[in-house]
Parts: structure tokens; sequence; C-alpha cells
């Protein structure tokens, strides 16, 4: 995700204009606080697999998918995933000069379209990477593995939108609060406790 908060940086500072400056600042501030929970999460199953081959994440995920027994690393990974794609209710950073201004303040037509369709590959970039490290991957009966791949991805991508539909948006203090005050702090509970479930269930948890 580095690069991408190095494009949001050109994006808003290239504008040369007041509200895509302060934009840009605040939409990379919160993609570097909340790529660090996002990492955090992605830890526990790396922890339980004991190897950070996604192939292997997914083969210890036969039995039992780390969705059931690691929900909190797999509530703080899309809470992350929202907001580093800039859905609602974190679509502050890109939103009009009405609610404060964002990066996108001062772009229209293709260009506006390019970022919205690179965002959307983001997000659906990062469902995919959530279904290998807590559902199973592309595991599935009857079905080929890119199918149960593309149908597990699309339905969490799904459940997440429907999710957020309704939720309000949040200001900018509450961003960064939620953020730090939040997330990071159950982010480090949860690998604790993946720490300690992985020692205790048969297997290491896979």
């Amino acid at each position: 995700l580095s690069p991408f908060v190095i494009s949001v940086m050109n994006a808003g500072w290239s504008q040369n204009a007041e509200e895509g400056v302060f934009g840009t600042f605040r939409a990379a501030t919160y993609l570097i606080s909340y790529e660090v929970p996002l990492g955090f999460a992605a830890i526990g199953p790396v922890m339980a697999a004991e190897s950070l081959s996604t192939v292997r994440i997914v083969e210890t995920q036969a039995d039992l998918w780390y969705a059931v027994w690691q929900p909190l690393g797999l509530a703080i990974y899309l809470v992350a995933a929202v907001y580093l794609t800039y859905r609602h209710p974190f679509d502050l950073p890109q939103a009009d000069t009405e609610l404060g201004g964002g990066v996108l303040a001062e772009y229209s037509g293709s260009r506006f379209l390019l970022f919205r369709v690179a965002l959307n590959a983001l997000f659906l970039l990062l469902m995919a990477m959530g279904v290998v490290l807590f559902f199973g991957g592309w595991q599935g009966p009857w079905l080929p593995a890119p199918v149960w791949t593309i149908l597990k991805t699309l339905g969490l991508a799904g459940i997440v939108l429907f999710a957020t539909r309704f939720a309000p948006r949040l200001r900018h203090d509450q961003l960064i609060s939620l953020a730090w005050k939040v997330l990071l702090p159950a982010s480090l509970v949860n690998v604790a406790l993946v720490g300690v479930l992985a020692l205790v269930l048969p297997g290491g948890g896979s």
C-alpha cells in the first residue's frame, strides 16, 4: 500500500489548490494510521500457519477457517480495508469542498474516474487477501479453485459494503482516534490472543 500513499500525495499536491494540499496530507496521514492495524491483523493468520506463504495459510484452514477463531483480527482487517480505500463512512479524504475538502476536490472527468477505478481495484484486492487470510482462500467443494476465490471475494465485498452502507460518516478527529485509540490496541490484543490460542488449539491452530 505504500505506493498508493505516494500516489495520493502526488494527486493532491499536483492540484496546486488549498483544498487539494490540505486533503492530501490528511489522506496520507489516515492511510499510514490504518496500515498499522491492518498489518497487525494480518499477522494473526501468519502466526497460526507459522508461514508467510499464502498457500500454507490457505492449507492450514482446511478444517477450520481462521475467521471462526480470529473474529477480532477479521473485524480489524475489514475496518482498516474499508478505510484504506475511502469507502463510506471513511470517505472524507476524497470528499468535496462542502465536507472540508479532499484529495480529489479538484478532480473531474477521466482523471477522477481513473482514481475511482484504482480505489475499487484496491478494495477488491484487499477483500481477496482477506479471503486468503481468514476464509480458506480457494478451498471449497465441487467448484474449481478460481471460482471459489471469486465467489468468496465478491461475497465478502458485498457483505462489507452492505454493512457500512448506513453507518454515519466520521469526522477527521474520529477517524484518527479510531485508528490509534481503538484499532491499534485491539490489534495488539489480537496478536496476543492468537499466540495463546495457537499454542492451545490442536496442531497449533491449523
